[in-house]
């Protein structure tokens, strides 16, 4: 026999153990070993219990994240009505400067507009610097409450034993699970 002839054959064999005997083996072997089940016992099932969490209740009623928000607010007022004072102070000035260079005849007119652009967009740069920042504050102050609100989550969690936490939504009114919002609330507001 030629070594292709030997090769084929091989390879045939192969083939056929593949395609009839490796089935047939595991067939054999599911049939006569079935699977064993076990019931669970009662002891044996996990219970779940859920906490529902009202945010919008939990951020409303958070007092350090609602007074850092109402201080947030008061900057960004106090930043809006400097601007504003100082923007109509440029302009009440720069009114006085136009009507007394029209009395000695108008000749620095565009020089009195060119200073006033200029101030006017230096004031509104430091305006727009002071509003970013408060918009970093912004974000700073709320990661660090949300972190501060996922702790006492946590921790409401596992002092309670609760298993999962769903966000309560006012369109479901046969929710299961408990609210633990006032809880969190509570452990929020402790200090």
């Amino acid at each position: 026999m030629s070594k292709i002839t030997m090769h084929f054959s091989f390879v045939k064999s192969l083939k056929t153990f593949a395609c009839f005997v490796l089935p047939a083996l595991f067939f054999f072997i599911a049939i006569s070993c079935p699977a064993q089940k076990k019931q669970l016992s009662a002891s044996d099932k996990v219970s779940i219990k859920i906490g529902l969490i009202d945010h919008s209740k939990l951020r409303n009623n958070y007092r350090a994240f609602v007074k850092a928000k109402e201080n947030l607010a008061l900057q960004n007022a106090n930043n809006t009505k400097e601007y504003s004072t100082s923007l109509k102070q440029l302009e009440t000035k720069t009114e006085k400067e136009l009507k007394q260079d029209s009395i000695r005849g108008g000749n620095n007119r565009e020089k009195i507009n060119q200073d006033f652009l200029l101030q006017k967009t230096v004031l509104f740069n430091d305006y727009k610097a002071k509003q970013e920042q408060l918009n970093k504050q912004r974000i700073k102050i709320a990661e660090e409450h949300e972190r501060k609100i996922n702790i006492a989550i946590s921790n409401v969690l596992s002092e309670l034993g609760f298993t999962d936490i769903k966000p309560m939504t006012k369109d479901d009114k046969e929710q299961k699970g408990e609210d633990i919002t006032d809880l969190i609330l509570a452990q929020l507001n402790k200090n």
